[in-house]
């Protein structure tokens, strides 16, 4: 490979320091050892490492290079990483709410038949209690906690039925202290449901305080045995007396309250003098299930509340200021845009926040992982003949309570939209000429990390507005249309209100 010297005596290749093989044609790694603190991969393994992707240029299997182990970095792994704390721009007096990983838990029988009783929203059967079915939850499990490094911790084994003190408890005492004492907040969703001695459901969420970060999801390990489930089910009536039944159904909702991990406050800068509250955008026309307002099918908002007058729309627009990075079509004395509905691709997006008297419980503390949630704003007239320029949210927010808004110093940048495509004709940023003309819509299952989009979205096509490459932070606003264009069933659409989370891109392909 031109990158060493043959011996003539031995015929084998001495290579030039930093490439290896029998023809001195790999790039080897700068360490052979990657310092004791990882394993030297070709650039093909490496990308099947992460997260699944590939990496089919000519030299996928000739250029190597060091996948390090958790806490380590580097071209040779020979850097220590550095422990993660809270970013001070999230200390702001006492408007201070902190984006802290979540998880839901839930353990729960599934009735393959699914005749016996009603399904719950998940799909499964059996979930009251009822001594008609007669089931029960039993057995251990394990939880796999994985720090901001990536490195996994597991519990010592759980009761299928354990609570939260004991939850709290065998997480607290995981290795290295690596979840502190008395950082978990756990609260149980269904607790001793039914009148059996044992649940058949256990649901409870958990709040990481002190463990930041965009943190791997945590996993329940239900196999301690093995192969075999060591959840599983138990018959406590008729035909089904002691019988075991391994159809247990083992999941973990992480962000199910819509709210990631973050240890890097995007949002910083709070609009002062601007308190609001959501009411929902009424919408009883015909095609929306009901009849019924986008207070239940997860839509859209406008800002509102006897603090938000005139005065307040103007500091807003104020705060808001430029959203696509050129200052030249700002418009207005507040030098602004107005968002998505305007002349740009370029939104707002927001960070509403309760404010710490909303926050408060019963005894008057405020809950500072009562986190803030990520919307497009954008100002302008209203639907369905409502002429009315407001400020709209879209992705609803909660109602009713009093929030505040803070802003960020990025520019977000629309992909594409359902309504027209991203020609030049359909493009008022002006952007070169793209060959999408049909609609871009997305699509993904509840509680799925795969999202399926109807153009190729990565930088490798290049025919939208823009395009998404590993590593980028999305929102994913909802908007309750079906893929067909029909406004969705108000049931299957409320489960997304209040729920504006941003995502990193970890993988971008095309499905075959």
């Amino acid at each position: 490979g031109n990158k060493g010297i043959c011996d003539r005596k031995s015929g084998e290749c001495d290579c030039f320091p930093g490439y290896s093989g029998a023809g001195c044609q790999k790039a080897a790694c700068g360490d052979a050892t990657c310092s004791g603190h990882g394993v030297c991969m070709s650039a093909q393994d490496l990308a099947a490492a992460d997260h699944g992707n590939v990496y089919n240029l000519w030299d996928s299997e000739v250029t190597m290079g060091c996948k390090c182990e958790p806490g380590y970095s580097g071209p040779t792994c020979e850097s220590k990483m550095c422990k993660h704390g809270l970013d001070p721009l999230y200390i702001d007096d006492d408007y201070m709410t902190i984006r802290a990983p979540t998880a839901r838990v839930l353990l729960q029988y599934v009735n393959v038949t699914g005749n016996l009783e009603a399904m719950d929203e998940l799909g499964n059967a059996d979930a009251d209690g009822d001594l008609s079915t007669g089931l029960s939850i039993t057995g251990t499990y394990a939880i796999k906690f994985y720090d901001a490094f990536g490195e996994d911790y597991q519990t010592d084994p759980l009761a299928a039925t354990a609570g939260c003190i004991e939850i709290k408890a065998a997480l607290e005492s995981m290795a290295n202290d690596i979840v502190p004492a008395g950082s978990v907040i756990c609260s149980e969703i269904t607790p001793n449901v039914g009148s059996l001695t044992a649940r058949n459901k256990v649901e409870y969420d958990l709040t990481f305080t002190e463990n930041l970060g965009d943190l791997k999801p945590i996993e329940i390990n239900a196999n301690l045995d093995g192969t075999r489930p060591s959840v599983y089910a138990i018959g406590h009536s008729g035909t089904d007396d002691n019988k075991v039944k391994f159809d247990v159904d083992v999941k973990v909702l992480a962000n199910a309250r819509g709210i990631s991990g973050e240890n890097i406050d995007y949002f910083p800068t709070m609009c002062d003098g601007v308190t609001l509250q959501a009411t929902a955008v009424a919408d009883a026309g015909a095609g929306n299930s009901g009849g019924s307002s986008e207070v239940e099918a997860g839509g859209f908002a406008y800002a509102s509340g006897t603090g938000f007058d005139a005065a307040a729309v103007k500091l807003l627009k104020a705060c808001l200021g430029d959203a696509d990075g050129d200052a030249s079509n700002n418009l207005e004395v507040y030098n602004w845009d107005y968002g998505l509905t305007n002349t740009t691709w370029h939104p707002h997006v927001v960070k509403l926040t309760k404010t710490p008297t909303a926050r408060e419980d019963a005894s008057g503390v405020a809950d500072d992982y009562d986190a803030g949630k990520y919307y497009l704003a954008y100002y302008g007239a209203g639907k369905e003949g409502d002429a009315t320029e407001r400020f709209y949210f879209s992705g609803l927010p909660e109602v009713g309570v009093d929030m505040s808004v803070f802003t960020t110093d990025g520019t977000a940048t629309v992909l594409a939209n359902r309504t027209s495509g991203q020609g030049r004709d359909s493009n008022p940023s002006g952007n070169i000429d793209r060959d999408v003309t049909a609609s871009v819509t997305a699509r993904f299952a509840k509680y799925s990390t795969t999202v399926y989009t109807s153009a190729d979205v990565s930088c490798d096509s290049n025919h939208l507005n823009a395009c998404l490459n590993k590593g980028d932070k999305v929102l994913l606003p909802y908007m309750p249309v079906a893929q067909d264009g029909v406004k969705v069933s108000v049931a299957d659409a409320a489960a997304s209100a209040n729920t504006g989370n941003l995502y990193t891109v970890v993988k971008v392909g095309v499905d075959a």
